[in-house]
């Protein structure tokens, strides 16, 4: 143990560029806003549905007649035309309008909501980017390092200094970190074409190549932050809304409809010319629609209640699994006291300090710190990402 203590090495080093780094990361998500297919096509939907929501703000459009009746019997001709308007009751307009101006207010929650989640994933598909970039980096240092090592051994056995068998093991860590090489190049090829076409098949680059880890606020601060600003919040309150203006709408709807017209009819002997006005009863034409809009109505406020605690749950989630890899992360930072360079080992293994064993346990055991740590910031940074989701 003493051994370890002496010769502990931890390869990743943590590397903060500051507020550089966040800056080149929102200025990709700027960018993907601009150029993604899924944002342009939210956008046009958000449109139509604006427009949609004011196609029946007018009345509807007059009616002209005309008509030319010959006698049954004789030669009498009576004509006659006429112009008519027929209007709902006029507080059906007003209320007609305040429902589109509450469904502007839904669709404009709905497209904020939906574009967070294609931006949370273009972000979390750039931290994972990083994350493979500075995987393979450190896969590749081991990579040479083994190359270097299995040379070592090679001396070795041609000097009579140990067995073909350590050589062996050598050949085959220099295979396994190979392969891991491969691996990890293919995935950060395909996290490339991922975002490429998330930009509209526009070039990325991404030249950072380590984390800016930030403290994870109070819990009960972030959480207020999202019941104010989370969209997803404002999308269920605003169906809400919509659905009581709808019931609001309906009753409305129940009241007398009005009609207006003029009319002319003649004939030879005679012709007659005037006005005439109208009014629907209303007794149960209105009834179907009323109690439909009270029930959506009430499946709007369940919804809302609903969506608001599952948005509190996946803050929940994600707040415990950030805070515990926060926790983590500082335990591995407290215990790791002293630095120092891998080459060391190396040397010792050279001039026989230690034994091929130790060397191969030593190096397991620094990789496997290693890639705890760069695993743990990943996972810190996607859920922390997740958590600050509404401020995209």
């Amino acid at each position: 143990m003493k051994m370890v203590k002496q010769i502990l090495v931890i390869l990743l080093v943590l590397v903060s560029f500051g507020a550089r780094s966040q800056e080149s990361i929102n200025k990709i998500l700027s960018e993907i806003e601009e150029n993604s297919p899924g944002i342009t096509a939210l956008r046009a939907q958000f449109e139509n549905e604006k427009a949609q929501a004011r196609t029946d703000l007018l009345p509807p459009n007059p009616i002209v007649e005309f008509g030319r009746f010959p006698a049954v019997q004789g030669a009498g001709v009576k004509q006659a035309w006429g112009v008519s308007q027929h209007f709902e009751f006029p507080t059906v307009y007003a209320k007609r309008n305040q429902l589109a101006k509450s469904t502007d207010r839904l669709a404009n929650a709905s497209y904020n909501a939906t574009r967070q989640e294609l931006l949370l994933e273009a972000k979390q598909t750039i931290l994972e980017l990083i994350g493979a970039k500075r995987m393979l980096s450190e896969y590749k240092k081991r990579e040479a390092f083994a190359y270097g090592i299995q040379s070592v051994f090679q001396r070795m056995v041609d000097a009579g200094e140990t067995s073909i068998l350590e050589l062996n093991n050598a050949k085959l860590r220099v295979a396994e970190i190979s392969q891991s090489v491969l691996e990890l190049e293919s995935k950060v090829k395909y996290l490339n074409s991922k975002l490429l076409i998330m930009n509209g098949y526009k070039p990325i680059s991404i030249t950072d190549s380590a984390f800016v880890i930030p403290q994870l606020p109070a819990k009960d601060s972030l959480l207020n932050d999202l019941r104010q600003n989370d969209p997803r919040i404002a999308f269920a309150g605003s169906l809400v809304e919509v659905a009581d203006m709808e019931l609001v709408l309906t009753k409305h709807q129940g009241l007398p409809e009005l009609g207006i017209g003029y009319e002319s009819e003649k004939t030879d002997a005679e012709h007659f010319a005037g006005f005439r006005a109208g009014v629907s009863i209303p007794l149960w034409g209105n009834s179907g629609k009323r109690r439909a809009a009270k029930v959506n109505l009430n499946l709007a406020q369940m919804e809302e209640q609903k969506n608001k605690s599952m948005i509190e749950l996946e803050f929940d989630e994600n707040y415990i699994v950030a805070q515990s890899a926060s926790e983590r992360l500082a335990e591995l930072k407290r215990a790791v006291s002293e630095f120092s360079n891998i080459d060391l080992l190396r040397r010792a293994l050279e001039i026989g300090q230690i034994s091929t064993v130790d060397f191969f346990y030593e190096i397991t055991y620094l990789y496997e710190v290693t890639d705890k740590l760069m695993e743990l910031e990943l996972k810190y940074m996607l859920h922390f990402a997740a958590l600050n989701k509404h401020k995209l």
